[in-house]
Protein backbone atom coordinates (compact mmCIF):
# COMPACT_ATOMS: atom_id res chain seq x y z
CA UNK A 1 0.00 0.00 0.00
CA UNK A 2 2.97 2.68 1.00
CA UNK A 3 4.71 1.65 -2.43
CA UNK A 4 1.12 2.41 -4.19
CA UNK A 5 0.79 5.91 -2.31
CA UNK A 6 4.31 6.58 -3.08
CA UNK A 7 3.57 6.03 -7.01
CA UNK A 8 1.11 8.05 -6.94
CA UNK A 9 2.57 11.07 -5.33
CA UNK A 10 5.17 10.92 -7.46
CA UNK A 11 3.21 10.54 -10.13
CA UNK A 12 1.92 13.45 -8.64
CA UNK A 13 4.18 15.73 -7.69
CA UNK A 14 5.71 15.23 -11.45
CA UNK A 15 2.48 16.66 -12.70
CA UNK A 16 2.27 19.93 -10.85
CA UNK A 17 6.10 20.50 -12.02
CA UNK A 18 4.57 20.67 -15.64
CA UNK A 19 2.41 23.41 -14.28
CA UNK A 20 4.16 26.07 -16.95
CA UNK A 21 3.58 23.73 -19.72
CA UNK A 22 -0.20 22.81 -18.78
CA UNK A 23 -1.25 25.86 -17.63
CA UNK A 24 -0.64 27.66 -21.06
CA UNK A 25 -1.99 25.18 -23.14
CA UNK A 26 -5.61 24.97 -20.82
CA UNK A 27 -5.70 28.47 -21.07
CA UNK A 28 -5.66 28.70 -24.94
CA UNK A 29 -9.45 28.57 -25.58
CA UNK A 30 -9.70 31.16 -23.61
CA UNK A 31 -6.90 33.99 -25.05
CA UNK A 32 -8.71 32.53 -28.57
CA UNK A 33 -12.15 33.47 -27.57
CA UNK A 34 -11.09 36.93 -26.17
CA UNK A 35 -8.63 37.22 -29.24
CA UNK A 36 -11.70 36.28 -31.28
CA UNK A 37 -14.10 38.60 -29.27
CA UNK A 38 -11.61 42.11 -29.74
CA UNK A 39 -11.03 41.41 -33.49
CA UNK A 40 -15.12 40.69 -34.13
CA UNK A 41 -15.27 44.17 -31.96
CA UNK A 42 -13.19 46.09 -34.29
CA UNK A 43 -14.70 44.83 -37.52
CA UNK A 44 -18.51 45.56 -36.27
CA UNK A 45 -16.86 49.47 -35.73
CA UNK A 46 -15.37 49.55 -38.93
CA UNK A 47 -17.66 47.18 -41.38
CA UNK A 48 -21.44 47.98 -39.48
CA UNK A 49 -21.40 51.57 -40.30
CA UNK A 50 -25.58 52.04 -40.50
CA UNK A 51 -28.22 53.89 -41.90
CA UNK A 52 -31.67 54.25 -41.23
CA UNK A 53 -34.50 53.95 -43.40
CA UNK A 54 -38.09 55.34 -42.73
CA UNK A 55 -41.18 53.49 -44.80
CA UNK A 56 -43.90 56.07 -45.44
CA UNK A 57 -46.61 54.09 -46.42
CA UNK A 58 -49.60 55.43 -48.51
CA UNK A 59 -53.01 55.34 -47.53
CA UNK A 60 -53.83 52.97 -50.04
CA UNK A 61 -51.34 49.96 -49.95
CA UNK A 62 -53.14 46.76 -51.56
CA UNK A 63 -49.74 44.45 -51.52
CA UNK A 64 -50.20 41.46 -49.26
CA UNK A 65 -46.92 40.60 -46.84
CA UNK A 66 -45.58 38.10 -49.59
CA UNK A 67 -43.95 41.39 -51.12
CA UNK A 68 -41.94 42.13 -48.03
CA UNK A 69 -41.56 37.99 -47.92
CA UNK A 70 -39.91 39.06 -51.55
CA UNK A 71 -37.54 41.95 -50.25
CA UNK A 72 -36.44 39.81 -47.34
CA UNK A 73 -35.24 36.84 -49.76
CA UNK A 74 -33.15 39.80 -51.81
CA UNK A 75 -31.66 40.63 -48.57
CA UNK A 76 -31.34 37.33 -47.35
CA UNK A 77 -28.37 37.08 -51.00
CA UNK A 78 -26.79 39.69 -49.19
CA UNK A 79 -25.28 37.70 -47.05
CA UNK A 80 -21.90 37.74 -46.00
CA UNK A 81 -19.98 34.80 -43.62
CA UNK A 82 -16.31 34.34 -42.70
CA UNK A 83 -15.33 31.13 -44.44
CA UNK A 84 -11.76 30.63 -43.40
CA UNK A 85 -10.49 29.95 -39.74
CA UNK A 86 -8.17 33.47 -40.51
CA UNK A 87 -11.89 35.27 -41.34
CA UNK A 88 -13.30 34.43 -38.48
CA UNK A 89 -10.54 34.39 -35.37
CA UNK A 90 -8.35 37.12 -37.03
CA UNK A 91 -10.21 39.40 -38.81
CA UNK A 92 -13.13 39.38 -36.89
CA UNK A 93 -15.64 38.58 -39.72
CA UNK A 94 -19.18 38.41 -38.62
CA UNK A 95 -22.32 38.37 -40.73
CA UNK A 96 -24.01 41.73 -41.47
CA UNK A 97 -27.18 42.42 -39.82
CA UNK A 98 -30.54 44.46 -40.09
CA UNK A 99 -32.61 45.74 -38.10
CA UNK A 100 -36.69 46.20 -38.85
CA UNK A 101 -38.97 48.17 -36.26
CA UNK A 102 -41.83 49.26 -35.47
CA UNK A 103 -41.70 52.36 -33.20
CA UNK A 104 -44.40 54.55 -31.44
CA UNK A 105 -43.66 57.80 -29.80
CA UNK A 106 -46.73 59.30 -28.07
CA UNK A 107 -49.05 57.11 -30.14
CA UNK A 108 -47.55 58.03 -33.78
CA UNK A 109 -46.04 54.64 -35.61
CA UNK A 110 -43.01 54.90 -37.89
CA UNK A 111 -41.86 52.04 -39.96
CA UNK A 112 -37.51 51.81 -39.92
CA UNK A 113 -35.04 49.18 -41.80
CA UNK A 114 -31.87 49.81 -40.28
CA UNK A 115 -29.06 48.89 -42.77
CA UNK A 116 -25.64 48.81 -43.20
CA UNK A 117 -24.76 51.55 -45.31
CA UNK A 118 -22.03 49.56 -47.45
CA UNK A 119 -25.94 47.54 -48.47
CA UNK A 120 -28.04 50.56 -48.29
CA UNK A 121 -28.54 50.75 -52.32
CA UNK A 122 -29.33 47.38 -52.62
CA UNK A 123 -31.59 47.16 -49.92
CA UNK A 124 -33.60 50.16 -51.24
CA UNK A 125 -33.44 48.75 -54.60
CA UNK A 126 -35.48 45.46 -53.18
CA UNK A 127 -37.76 47.53 -51.50
CA UNK A 128 -38.45 50.26 -54.46
CA UNK A 129 -38.71 46.88 -56.55
CA UNK A 130 -42.02 45.32 -54.80
CA UNK A 131 -43.10 47.98 -53.02
CA UNK A 132 -43.15 51.39 -55.27
CA UNK A 133 -45.92 53.26 -53.48
CA UNK A 134 -43.90 53.62 -50.54
CA UNK A 135 -41.22 56.61 -49.83
CA UNK A 136 -38.54 55.57 -48.19
CA UNK A 137 -36.02 58.13 -46.53
CA UNK A 138 -32.86 58.36 -44.92
CA UNK A 139 -33.50 59.89 -41.28
CA UNK A 140 -31.81 60.97 -38.42
CA UNK A 141 -31.40 57.84 -35.48
CA UNK A 142 -34.52 58.31 -33.21
CA UNK A 143 -32.44 56.01 -30.71
CA UNK A 144 -30.56 58.82 -30.06
CA UNK A 145 -33.16 60.66 -28.71
CA UNK A 146 -33.35 58.37 -25.72
CA UNK A 147 -31.40 58.52 -22.80
CA UNK A 148 -28.14 56.92 -23.08
CA UNK A 149 -28.03 56.02 -19.64
CA UNK A 150 -29.64 54.44 -16.34
CA UNK A 151 -28.59 57.88 -14.25
CA UNK A 152 -29.28 60.23 -17.93
CA UNK A 153 -32.99 58.66 -17.28
CA UNK A 154 -33.45 59.13 -13.79
CA UNK A 155 -32.12 62.90 -14.05
CA UNK A 156 -35.36 62.88 -16.61
CA UNK A 157 -37.60 61.83 -14.34
CA UNK A 158 -38.08 58.59 -16.82
CA UNK A 159 -38.06 54.69 -16.67
CA UNK A 160 -37.32 51.80 -18.98
CA UNK A 161 -38.57 48.04 -19.64
CA UNK A 162 -37.50 46.28 -22.12
CA UNK A 163 -37.50 42.20 -23.11
CA UNK A 164 -36.33 39.90 -25.96
CA UNK A 165 -37.73 36.85 -27.47
CA UNK A 166 -37.15 34.51 -29.86
CA UNK A 167 -38.34 31.03 -30.87
CA UNK A 168 -39.06 28.77 -28.08
CA UNK A 169 -38.80 25.53 -30.35
CA UNK A 170 -36.68 23.78 -32.57
CA UNK A 171 -36.77 26.06 -35.18
CA UNK A 172 -37.82 23.63 -38.02
CA UNK A 173 -41.18 23.65 -36.55
CA UNK A 174 -43.11 26.80 -38.59
CA UNK A 175 -45.06 29.70 -37.08
CA UNK A 176 -48.65 30.47 -38.21
CA UNK A 177 -47.87 33.41 -41.31
CA UNK A 178 -50.08 35.87 -43.14
CA UNK A 179 -50.85 33.03 -45.25
CA UNK A 180 -53.12 31.44 -42.11
CA UNK A 181 -54.82 34.93 -42.23
CA UNK A 182 -55.68 34.96 -45.58
CA UNK A 183 -54.52 38.36 -45.78
CA UNK A 184 -54.56 38.44 -49.51
CA UNK A 185 -53.84 41.64 -52.06
CA UNK A 186 -57.68 43.33 -51.40
CA UNK A 187 -59.01 41.69 -48.54
CA UNK A 188 -58.31 39.81 -45.52
CA UNK A 189 -56.73 40.43 -42.13
CA UNK A 190 -53.50 41.91 -41.40
CA UNK A 191 -51.38 40.37 -38.49
CA UNK A 192 -49.85 43.55 -37.70
CA UNK A 193 -53.31 44.88 -37.35
CA UNK A 194 -53.25 44.22 -33.44
CA UNK A 195 -49.76 45.55 -32.37
CA UNK A 196 -50.40 48.07 -34.20
CA UNK A 197 -53.62 49.13 -32.04
CA UNK A 198 -51.96 48.41 -29.11
CA UNK A 199 -48.41 50.59 -29.99
CA UNK A 200 -51.02 53.08 -31.11
CA UNK A 201 -52.51 53.65 -27.44
CA UNK A 202 -49.08 54.76 -26.34
CA UNK A 203 -49.59 58.31 -24.61
CA UNK A 204 -47.60 61.83 -25.08
CA UNK A 205 -44.39 61.96 -23.39
CA UNK A 206 -43.99 57.65 -23.58
CA UNK A 207 -41.99 55.24 -25.92
CA UNK A 208 -42.65 52.22 -27.31
CA UNK A 209 -40.30 50.08 -29.56
CA UNK A 210 -40.22 46.87 -31.47
CA UNK A 211 -36.95 46.14 -32.87
CA UNK A 212 -36.47 43.21 -34.84
CA UNK A 213 -32.82 41.94 -35.40
CA UNK A 214 -32.22 39.80 -38.25
CA UNK A 215 -28.86 38.37 -39.64
CA UNK A 216 -28.81 36.05 -42.71
CA UNK A 217 -28.66 32.36 -41.31
CA UNK A 218 -26.94 29.61 -42.93
CA UNK A 219 -28.95 27.74 -45.77
CA UNK A 220 -27.64 24.62 -43.78
CA UNK A 221 -30.11 26.13 -41.07
CA UNK A 222 -33.03 23.52 -42.04
CA UNK A 223 -30.90 20.42 -41.85
CA UNK A 224 -32.94 19.60 -38.30
CA UNK A 225 -36.23 19.12 -40.68
CA UNK A 226 -35.39 15.61 -41.58
CA UNK A 227 -35.11 14.55 -37.85
CA UNK A 228 -38.21 16.05 -36.97
CA UNK A 229 -40.13 14.66 -40.08
CA UNK A 230 -38.99 11.44 -38.46
CA UNK A 231 -39.75 11.53 -35.31
CA UNK A 232 -43.68 11.95 -36.54
CA UNK A 233 -43.63 9.11 -39.08
CA UNK A 234 -41.92 6.93 -36.15
CA UNK A 235 -45.44 5.47 -35.39
CA UNK A 236 -45.75 4.08 -38.94
CA UNK A 237 -49.30 5.15 -40.42
CA UNK A 238 -49.46 8.95 -39.84
CA UNK A 239 -52.84 10.54 -38.82
CA UNK A 240 -54.25 13.41 -40.73
CA UNK A 241 -52.93 16.32 -38.58
CA UNK A 242 -49.25 14.32 -38.54
CA UNK A 243 -49.30 14.73 -42.46
CA UNK A 244 -50.58 18.02 -42.22
CA UNK A 245 -47.70 19.05 -39.81
CA UNK A 246 -45.03 17.02 -42.09
CA UNK A 247 -45.90 18.76 -44.98
CA UNK A 248 -45.77 22.83 -42.88
CA UNK A 249 -42.22 21.59 -41.37
CA UNK A 250 -41.01 20.78 -45.44
CA UNK A 251 -42.44 24.09 -46.66
CA UNK A 252 -41.03 25.96 -43.78
CA UNK A 253 -37.07 24.44 -44.42
CA UNK A 254 -37.56 25.06 -47.87
CA UNK A 255 -37.05 28.80 -47.40
CA UNK A 256 -33.97 31.13 -45.94
CA UNK A 257 -34.33 32.02 -42.70
CA UNK A 258 -32.79 34.98 -40.77
CA UNK A 259 -30.98 34.77 -37.23
CA UNK A 260 -33.80 36.71 -35.31
CA UNK A 261 -34.59 38.28 -32.01
CA UNK A 262 -36.88 40.37 -31.09
CA UNK A 263 -36.11 43.36 -28.70
CA UNK A 264 -38.99 45.47 -26.57
CA UNK A 265 -38.49 49.03 -25.01
CA UNK A 266 -40.50 50.62 -23.11
CA UNK A 267 -39.77 54.54 -21.96
CA UNK A 268 -42.31 56.45 -19.85
CA UNK A 269 -42.33 59.01 -17.44
CA UNK A 270 -41.94 57.22 -13.62
CA UNK A 271 -45.12 58.85 -12.72
CA UNK A 272 -47.99 57.16 -14.37
CA UNK A 273 -44.92 54.33 -15.48
CA UNK A 274 -47.35 51.35 -16.94
CA UNK A 275 -45.35 48.86 -18.68
CA UNK A 276 -48.39 46.05 -18.26
CA UNK A 277 -49.75 47.61 -22.20
CA UNK A 278 -46.68 46.94 -24.05
CA UNK A 279 -45.44 43.68 -22.14
CA UNK A 280 -49.15 41.87 -22.75
CA UNK A 281 -49.76 43.63 -25.48
CA UNK A 282 -46.80 42.68 -27.94
CA UNK A 283 -46.78 38.92 -26.40
CA UNK A 284 -50.20 38.52 -27.49
CA UNK A 285 -50.12 40.05 -30.54
CA UNK A 286 -47.09 37.35 -31.72
CA UNK A 287 -48.76 34.61 -29.67
CA UNK A 288 -51.25 35.33 -33.00
CA UNK A 289 -48.17 33.45 -34.42
CA UNK A 290 -48.17 30.24 -32.31
CA UNK A 291 -50.24 27.70 -31.82
CA UNK A 292 -49.98 23.72 -30.40
CA UNK A 293 -48.66 22.35 -33.40
CA UNK A 294 -46.33 25.34 -33.96
CA UNK A 295 -43.62 27.20 -32.97
CA UNK A 296 -44.45 29.97 -30.23
CA UNK A 297 -42.10 32.97 -29.00
CA UNK A 298 -40.42 32.85 -25.56
CA UNK A 299 -38.37 35.44 -23.54
CA UNK A 300 -34.54 35.10 -23.50
CA UNK A 301 -33.85 38.45 -21.42
CA UNK A 302 -35.42 41.10 -19.37
CA UNK A 303 -35.83 43.81 -16.77
CA UNK A 304 -36.06 41.81 -13.45
CA UNK A 305 -33.42 41.76 -10.07
CA UNK A 306 -33.63 43.88 -7.59
CA UNK A 307 -31.26 47.23 -6.53
CA UNK A 308 -27.76 46.91 -8.65
CA UNK A 309 -28.67 43.82 -10.71
CA UNK A 310 -32.11 45.83 -11.62
CA UNK A 311 -29.86 49.12 -12.43
CA UNK A 312 -27.93 46.99 -14.44
CA UNK A 313 -30.54 44.71 -16.54
CA UNK A 314 -31.66 47.90 -17.26
CA UNK A 315 -28.57 49.48 -18.35
CA UNK A 316 -28.38 46.53 -20.91
CA UNK A 317 -31.31 46.69 -22.34
CA UNK A 318 -30.99 49.86 -22.91
CA UNK A 319 -27.51 49.38 -24.24
CA UNK A 320 -28.46 46.85 -26.25
CA UNK A 321 -31.26 48.29 -27.95
CA UNK A 322 -29.87 51.40 -28.78
CA UNK A 323 -27.31 49.76 -30.37
CA UNK A 324 -29.04 47.28 -32.19
CA UNK A 325 -26.63 44.29 -30.30
CA UNK A 326 -26.92 40.92 -31.54
CA UNK A 327 -25.71 38.03 -29.01
CA UNK A 328 -22.14 37.55 -28.62
CA UNK A 329 -20.65 34.28 -30.22
CA UNK A 330 -17.65 33.75 -27.82
CA UNK A 331 -17.31 32.72 -24.71
CA UNK A 332 -15.33 35.71 -23.48
CA UNK A 333 -17.58 38.15 -25.35
CA UNK A 334 -20.21 36.71 -23.17
CA UNK A 335 -18.61 37.29 -20.23
CA UNK A 336 -17.36 40.73 -20.47
CA UNK A 337 -21.02 42.14 -21.37
CA UNK A 338 -22.66 40.85 -18.54
CA UNK A 339 -23.07 40.97 -15.16
CA UNK A 340 -22.16 38.99 -12.19
CA UNK A 341 -25.11 36.40 -13.10
CA UNK A 342 -23.69 35.87 -17.04
CA UNK A 343 -27.18 37.34 -18.27
CA UNK A 344 -25.84 37.66 -21.30
CA UNK A 345 -25.20 33.26 -21.61
CA UNK A 346 -29.22 32.86 -22.27
CA UNK A 347 -29.67 35.83 -25.09
CA UNK A 348 -30.09 33.70 -28.32
CA UNK A 349 -31.47 34.04 -31.87
CA UNK A 350 -32.58 31.42 -33.81
CA UNK A 351 -33.43 30.95 -37.72
CA UNK A 352 -37.13 32.18 -38.64
CA UNK A 353 -37.61 32.17 -41.92
CA UNK A 354 -38.84 34.59 -44.54
CA UNK A 355 -42.67 33.56 -44.84
CA UNK A 356 -42.62 34.17 -40.90
CA UNK A 357 -40.30 37.42 -40.68
CA UNK A 358 -42.45 39.13 -43.44
CA UNK A 359 -45.64 38.39 -41.28
CA UNK A 360 -43.98 40.19 -38.05
CA UNK A 361 -42.41 42.96 -40.20
CA UNK A 362 -44.40 44.71 -43.76
CA UNK A 363 -45.75 47.76 -44.57
CA UNK A 364 -49.06 48.65 -43.31
CA UNK A 365 -51.84 47.39 -46.18
CA UNK A 366 -55.18 49.59 -46.25
CA UNK A 367 -56.97 47.41 -44.45
CA UNK A 368 -55.66 48.45 -40.94
CA UNK A 369 -57.29 50.83 -39.55
CA UNK A 370 -54.59 53.30 -38.32
CA UNK A 371 -55.27 56.71 -39.66
CA UNK A 372 -55.11 58.33 -35.87
CA UNK A 373 -51.51 56.31 -35.61
CA UNK A 374 -49.58 56.86 -38.33
CA UNK A 375 -48.14 59.13 -40.59
CA UNK A 376 -49.40 57.79 -43.98
CA UNK A 377 -48.26 59.75 -47.37
CA UNK A 378 -51.39 62.39 -49.08
CA UNK A 379 -50.79 60.43 -52.14
CA UNK A 380 -49.47 57.00 -54.04
CA UNK A 381 -45.68 56.76 -55.19
CA UNK A 382 -46.01 56.37 -59.17
CA UNK A 383 -42.46 54.66 -59.72
CA UNK A 384 -39.01 54.66 -57.38
CA UNK A 385 -36.50 57.28 -58.43
CA UNK A 386 -34.97 56.81 -61.87
CA UNK A 387 -31.32 56.17 -61.90
CA UNK A 388 -30.99 54.80 -58.25
CA UNK A 389 -27.34 53.73 -57.75
CA UNK A 390 -27.46 50.48 -57.04
CA UNK A 391 -24.00 48.89 -57.87
CA UNK A 392 -20.42 49.71 -56.66
CA UNK A 393 -17.25 49.89 -57.95
CA UNK A 394 -15.59 46.24 -58.73
CA UNK A 395 -13.57 46.31 -55.35
CA UNK A 396 -17.34 46.91 -53.50
CA UNK A 397 -18.90 44.11 -55.39
CA UNK A 398 -16.53 41.50 -54.65
CA UNK A 399 -16.54 41.99 -51.39
CA UNK A 400 -20.46 41.80 -50.68
CA UNK A 401 -21.21 38.62 -52.97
Amino acid sequence: MDVILSLVGGALLFVLSLWWIALPIALIPLILSALTFWRQQLYKAKSMESVLLELRIPPDLLRSPRAMEQVLIAMHGLRNAPKTWRQYHIDGQVTRWFSFEIVSEGGMLRFYVRTPAALRNLVEASLFSYYPEVEIITVPDYAADIPDTIYEMEANGLDVWGTEMTAAKDPVIPFKTYAHFASGEKDGIDPLSSLVEILGKIRAGEFAGVQIIAAPADRKWNSGGGDQIAKLKESGMLTPGESASVKEIEENVSKPAFNTLVRVLYVAPKEGFSSALVASGVGNAYNQLSGPKYNAFAPTQGVGGKGEALRFSKARMLWAYRRRAIPESEYIGKVLTSNGKLRNFSERWAPINVEALATMFHPLTSSVLTAPHIERLSSRRVSAPAGLPIYGDDEAIKRFL
